[in-house]
């Protein structure tokens, strides 16, 4: 009987033990499903509130103008509620944790001054972008968990949490 205690002590430890290691993560938890990319004062939703495998998202297209040099800003929410939670506030507080990644395919866009993360390396909730010469195309911006910000291609690293990709026109 005694050994029987034991054994069972020794499970409930175990089990407190492993429960108080588990590490909270919001990404995980929220639901990212829209996306919005602000220039300026213009501002562009990519949603898909149904979740993945319903409806085709709602995507606004970018449209900007050429040669002009604007402050941008990425905001996440979760718009499955009433009214929509802005998560930003709390991926920007995970910043170490999370990169956005901007990849412009066809379109004149160049992105600069990524704001930093508290360890100074890039996080890019917002920062610049340079628009160039008229051009149609696309903009993919993935945001990524838990990347190697210190490898030599950190888009490379991490899990994804949310990808989007907006239509661009630069007129």
């Amino acid at each position: 009987m005694k050994s029987l205690n034991i054994a069972f002590i020794l499970f409930l430890t175990t089990i407190f033990a492993f429960s108080a290691c588990q590490k909270e993560d919001v990404t995980e938890e929220e639901n990212i499903n829209v996306v919005k990319m602000k220039v300026g004062s213009l501002s562009f939703a990519w949603s898909d509130t149904d979740g993945d495998g319903g409806a085709a998202p709602k995507i606004d297209t970018i449209r900007l103008t050429t040669s002009t040099t604007s402050d941008f800003s990425v905001v996440f929410e979760d718009g499955s509620v009433s009214p929509a939670k802005d998560l930003t506030t709390e991926i920007v507080a995970e910043s170490n944790d999370h990169l956005l990644v901007f990849t412009p395919t066809g379109a004149n866009l160049t992105f600069s001054s990524l704001s930093k993360d508290g360890n100074g390396k890039d996080f890019g909730q917002t920062g610049k972008i340079a628009v160039g010469a008229a051009s149609t195309g696309s903009l993919q911006i993935i945001l990524l968990h838990q990347p190697n910000k210190s490898a030599t291609d950190p888009s490379k690293t991490g899990t994804q949490d949310r990808v989007v990709t907006f239509p661009v026109v630069v007129k």
